[in-house]
């Protein structure tokens, strides 16, 4: 049986520890969360609904919000860490948007959209390798 990439990189206690701190500290927001990715054995990048990114470079103890302006009303399904400061996003219902950031989330760039009605996306993977990503949706 293969073991998950994060359970060979990082261990379970990682993302426990992630899970809980993060938990502890979104439990305050009105948002709610649904994609997180973890870069390193410290660093996770987390999405949510009313358009909120928020990363964490210390396992969760402080947040930063570097959620893309004008997107107030989307909800960030998936989000995916490509490296310190490539980070990928996509929204889920409405319309299906996908926005990149290269500078650690200060600005983003919309890099897909579709507006027709009843799309959904659901999941957005990448092989951090070489880059290469695809979103599913139904």
């Amino acid at each position: 049986m293969k073991k998950s990439l994060y359970f060979n990189k990082f261990g379970i206690t990682a993302i426990l520890f992630f899970i809980l701190s993060v938990n502890l500290t979104l439990a305050q927001s009105t948002s709610s969360f649904r994609g997180m990715d973890l870069l390193n054995d410290s660093t996770a990048w987390i999405s949510g609904s009313k358009g909120t990114v928020v990363y964490s470079v210390d396992y969760g103890n402080h947040l930063t919000v570097r959620s893309p302006k004008g997107f107030e009303k989307k909800d960030f399904r998936d989000i995916s860490a490509l490296n310190d400061s490539t980070i990928v996003v996509m929204s889920a219902g409405d319309s299906a948007v996908i926005l990149k950031t290269s500078n650690k989330g200060k600005t983003w760039q919309t890099v897909y959209s579709d507006f027709r009605k009843g799309i959904f996306l659901d999941v957005l993977k990448f092989n951090k390798t070489n880059g290469i990503g695809i979103a599913l949706g139904d």
